[in-house]
């Protein structure tokens, strides 16, 4: 969707080479299959308090403990990725859509404190933390993500049954 959106809208955020173009899009899809995949039962268990198998709750700690390596894999990929080289953004210097989705995944582990997990601390993936202050930077950033973050705080802090 991100791919499409840009290729009609947003031409400038849409790699023109098909090398960078085939590079966006493996990131967009690690992004989602990768990244998302292995935070979404961290950060709902300890966030929600919700099994993320069952949508159910309360939330299930070994299913949590069983994501946090996989998850902590996932993010040391792109922190690797985006230290070679010492990239500003995933596809080089320049803003893409490949920033997108991980962007706003990468939010979200912030937001929650590395959903409380120290293996998940944002000091974990140095460049990842560099990359992420670049995108708080950015307006359209502020605007979306920023403007999505909850003004209770508390909710990110992990739940009793923690």
């Amino acid at each position: 969707i991100v791919s499409y959106i840009c290729n009609l809208y947003a031409k400038h955020l849409y790699p023109d080479s098909p090398d960078l173009l085939a590079l966006a899009w493996q990131w967009l899809e690690y992004g989602e299959t990768t990244v998302a995949a292995s935070l979404a039962p961290v950060w709902f268990g300890v966030t929600k308090n919700i099994k993320f198998s069952t949508k159910t709750s309360p939330a299930d700690i070994d299913e949590i403990n069983k994501f946090v390596p996989k998850c902590s894999k996932a993010w040391k990929g792109l922190d690797e990725h985006l230290g070679k080289d010492n990239r500003e953004y995933i596809l080089g210097n320049s803003f893409s859509m490949a920033d997108f989705t991980l962007g706003v995944q990468a939010d979200r582990l912030k937001q929650s404190d590395g959903c409380q997990r120290k293996e998940l601390q944002m000091e974990c993936f140095p460049y990842v933390n560099k990359w992420l202050e670049r995108l708080e930077s950015r307006s359209a950033f502020q605007k979306t993500v920023g403007k999505s973050k909850p003004q209770n705080l508390d909710l990110y802090k992990p739940t009793n049954s923690q």
